[in-house]
């Protein structure tokens, strides 16, 4: 990686690699998730601060040089080879070693620990001593784990321990501990110490546990199901307490905490009778199946008139007589409920439209039309080189080894697409990124010179060189395939210019660029290729490349309602609804929002309430964004994002589970690589990973159930709603919830346009003392002019953009002396060589992304630069940050004013203070 010694973020996601070279010393991520085959990894700098390897399923064993690395944050989770870890970093702040199924142990923990996720380990026995800063820890699926080590002493805050089939005790806790989800433990019969003051969620579930004894006196929720408690003690504070199935419960405190909004005991068989003063804030009570219940309360709260009330009582055989009722009680079951098959048959309808009768007829036609397409293309034949392969992607020079490719995620594709690749400084681009290692596809017009020009360049371990064959002036020529797996363009792409008198074979009076020919336009005008040409390319990588903002799928209007349907639990008989509508004053400050909104019950084996999008046609391509980020209003429950790529109504999805706050606005984001394939709840072990660059829809889901039967920590029965203001593709996120390192946008669109755009009509200008394109701009078709509207064109595409201004290109070595400088008034020369370089570096330079410059060598005009000695790599992050560059300057002249070295909207709006 000789070309990229200066590289601090190296993501190479889903590559089917098996080796990696030797690391950059100044490397602080590396991000190899999902490289399936990688079985080793080269020993690792001392500045990394990131080690990402989920996915990688033959790698082992991780390099002891892990030990001297400044590493916050190291995931390995599905990496199933691993059997171990070498001597963790002092730094390690975060370590998620889930379903590593080999894994005996662990190493000794930092000091530095606050999170360690073993999910699914299920040959750990056991666990190293945890230090005081540990506050999360998450080990559920353990099944060889005997105990856990002891926690009083810790600052933990959430301890996850689900489903330990062989734990049998608990350790104390610490005062800190807010939730605890240990459901599943069949082993343990006793609580151990819990804090005295508060918790957020209480799960012990389906344990052995038969005295609720040391409980703390407030819990937001408390979830009991399945224990074999026989009465419950006095709570000061619950809001929602779960006794479902615990079939030795007798009764219940004569007072209920005052603040309790949910009581569900459903199928206590023993539960004689409930207290006669509810709480008078309760909306949900669930006693359906308690066979031994003889009455209820005489007199419900009087407040419940102001309520959407749900009381269930189905299959209470014993049960007398009713109550008197509020009278704006909403719904009252008192039997298994019939199954809503006209509610069914309209959720079957909504997903699965029927074709209207022009589509019908449109199907009918286009099978006789393919296969007298078909007959026509297979007796003809042509033999224009260019003509034939149009469209076409060629290997020219194949991979082997390693691929190199920019540090982007989505897809196992990383291509960079250079277009001009056949012009001085388009040929040297795609040198310079065989040369890295990088898979090339350079969009040429006449083939035959592009092999004749290309074919020979040396190419690194994982390189290669496709060609395909288009003209960007003519949109016809141009497809999304060409695009496919496209992670980054570099935009060479110029008008011809030749001396009227005329050009040698190859080019070298234009070439040289120093003494002046009289210039004229040959071919093409600078119209067609400097701005609709350049507006074609940047159309087409909108698509692949992502939006710097992100890709907005679902915005806070109708519109974006009416996309959305129900898809709840009567597709398998459950009675749960829910639906997604608009809301004007339902968002953030008073604003719109989508509202996701629903009442669930777990009647007739239901469940779960849901919403989804109708099929996107054409699929949605975000194969160019790190994954989705959802604004919501969360109410503490944990709600699961399904994305699908086919268009079957029920097929496979990929799904990602996240929490939400109470009461508070978040940003949710959920990267493509942690998605997860499943088929109705059950985890697909073999299935492969999502692919991103095609989705059909998506579908936000609230269940009782999470995984493979493991039940949600955090679900509720009852009337539930999340407002919902965007969800949206997003290419890098901007805030790390997770502890991973910031990741900022680097360019992904590198364009090399010209110094002087923007002088042509500068006012005050005097063009004799400007290069001669200036002067002879309207000679030339407006070559600048069009330049600059091509510049425009891709300034306002919403990529993550990077435009070079260069003065006049020369075919010296590189290395010269050089000055980078904005507002559009450099003048003077400067290589090819050096041009090219600098498009290369930039699309791993964060400080260029948005920004226009110029640049020029600093070795006067009528000097030759020739070096004795070739130039050393240059620091292009040093050259840059020294040039102090600004977004949003153009040194564009805007309604009368020339905008110079400011932003254009700063000198706009001194404009109109100074009026």
């Amino acid at each position: 990686m000789e070309g990229g010694r200066n590289l601090t973020c190296l993501s190479i996601r889903s590559q089917h690699i098996e080796a990696l070279p030797p690391l950059p010393p100044k490397l602080q991520q590396l991000d190899v998730t999902g490289c399936c085959n990688l079985h080793a990894l080269p020993a690792l700098p001392t500045t990394l601060r990131e080690l990402l390897c989920a996915g990688c399923a033959a790698l082992t064993p991780l390099p002891s040089s892990l030990s001297a690395t400044a590493a916050s944050v190291l995931s390995s989770i599905d990496c199933t080879r691993l059997e171990g870890l070498p001597q963790l970093p002092p730094s390690l702040v975060d370590l998620r070693v889930d379903r590593c199924a080999r894994f005996l142990q662990l190493p000794a923990l930092p000091n530095a620990l606050t999170r360690l996720d073993a999910w699914g380990c299920t040959a750990l026995r056991e666990l190293p001593a945890l230090l005081e800063s540990l506050s999360r820890l998450h080990c559920p699926g353990c099944e060889s784990l005997k105990q856990l080590p002891a926690l009083a002493h810790t600052a933990i805050t959430e301890l996850t321990c689900s489903h330990c089939s062989l734990l049998q005790d608990l350790p104390d806790m610490p005062d800190s501990l807010k939730q605890l989800r240990a459901y599943g433990l069949t082993r343990v019969t006793r609580l151990p110490r819990l804090p005295t003051q508060s918790m957020h969620l209480l799960c012990i579930a389906e344990t052995s546990v038969s005295q609720l004894t040391g409980l703390p006196s407030r819990v937001d929720a408390l979830r009991c199901n399945g224990t074999r408690i026989q009465r419950l003690p006095a709570l000061e504070s619950c809001r929602s307490l779960e006794l479902a199935d615990c079939v030795h419960l007798q009764q219940l405190p004569e007072q209920l905490p005052a603040d309790l909004c949910e009581l569900n005991c459903r199928e206590c068989s023993s539960l004689q009778q409930l207290p006669e003063q509810l709480p008078t804030g309760l909306t949900s009570l669930d006693c359906s199946g308690c066979s031994a219940l003889k009455r209820l309360p005489a007199l419900l709260p009087a407040t419940l008139e102001r309520l959407e009330v749900r009381l269930e009582v189905s299959n209470c055989i014993a049960l007398e007589q009713l109550p008197e009722l509020p009278a704006t009680m909403k719904v009252l079951r008192c039997g298994r409920q019939p199954w809503d098959i006209g509610r069914f048959a309209k959720t079957v309808a909504f997903f699965n439209e029927p074709p209207s009768p022009q589509q019908l007829l449109q199907a009918l036609l286009s099978v006789p039309a393919k296969a007298l397409s078909g007959l026509m293309q297979g007796g003809s034949s042509s033999s224009g080189s260019s003509s034939a392969q149009q469209g076409a992607i060629i290997t020219l020079l194949p991979a082997s080894g390693v691929p190199y490719g920019v540090a982007v995620t989505g897809s196992a594709a990383n291509v960079v697409l250079v277009t001009g690749a056949t012009g001085g400084v388009g040929k040297r681009v795609v040198q310079q990124l065989l040369a890295q290692g990088r898979v090339v596809r350079a969009l040429v017009r006449d083939v035959d010179k592009a092999k004749q020009l290309l074919g020979s360049l040396p190419v690194a371990a994982g390189g290669c060189l496709q060609l395909v064959a288009a003209d960007i002036s003519q949109r016809q020529t141009l497809s999304p395939d060409m695009f496919d797996g496209v992670r980054a363009v570099v935009s060479c792409t110029a008008v011809k210019v030749q001396p009227k008198e005329g050009d040698t074979v190859d080019r070298a009076k234009y070439y040289q660029g120093i003494k002046f020919y009289d210039p004229e336009i040959v071919g093409d005008t600078p119209e067609a290729v400097e701005f609709r040409g350049l507006q074609n390319v940047v159309e087409l990588a909108q698509q692949q490349l992502g939006l710097e903002a992100g890709q907005v799928i679902l915005s806070a209007d109708e519109a974006s309602a009416a996309r959305w349907g129900a898809l709840d639990d009567v597709v398998m008989g459950g009675v749960s609804e829910s639906s997604m509508v608009f809301s004007r004053d339902g968002g953030e400050d008073g604003g719109a929002a989508l509202v996701f909104r629903g009442r669930v019950s777990t009647d007739n084996s239901g469940g779960f309430v849901s919403v989804r999008c109708k099929n996107y046609e054409p699929l949605l391509p975000l194969a160019g964004y790190e994954g989705l980020a959802l604004r919501v209003k969360g109410n503490g429950l944990r709600y699961k994002c399904i994305i699908r790529t086919d268009t079957n109504w029920d097929g496979i999805g990929y799904c990602r589970s996240f929490d939400t706050t109470p009461g508070e606005w978040q940003d949710i984001f959920l990267p493509f690589s942690e998605f997860i394939p499943v088929f109705r709840a059950r985890t697909l072990r073999d299935g492969t990973k999502l692919d991103p660059s095609g989705i059909a829809s998506i579908q936000i889901m609230l269940s009782k159930f999470e995984y493979d039967g493991e039940l949600n920590p955090a679900f509720k029965t009852g009337l539930v709603e999340l407002p919902i203001t965007s969800i949206r593709g997003y290419l890098k996120q901007p805030v790390t919830p997770r502890g991973y390192l910031k990741q900022p946008v680097t360019p992904r669109f590198v364009h090399v346009s010209s110094a002087g755009v923007t002088r042509p009509n500068r006012p005050g200008i005097n063009v004799d003392q400007e290069p001669p394109a200036v002067k002879l701009n309207d000679a030339l078709g407006g070559l600048l002019t069009y330049k600059l509207a091509g510049e425009d064109a891709l300034r306002s595409s919403g990529l993550p953009y990077a435009i070079v201004r260069p003065t006049a290109l020369t075919e010296e070595p590189a290395g010269a002396p050089l000055e980078i400088d904005q507002g559009d008034v450099i003048k003077g020369k400067i290589s090819r060589e050096d041009v090219a370089d600098l498009c290369v570096s930039l699309l791993q330079q964060p400080a260029a992304t948005g920004v226009t410059f110029e640049i020029k060598s600093t070795v006067p005009f009528s000097q030759p630069w020739a070096p004795e000695t070739p130039a050393a790599a240059r620091d292009w992050a040093a050259e840059l940050a020294a040039a102090g560059l600004k977004r949003g300057v153009t040194g564009r002249t805007v309604d009368g004013v020339y905008t110079g070295k400011q932003p254009e909207a700063e000198a706009l709006k001194q404009k109109a203070a100074a009026v």
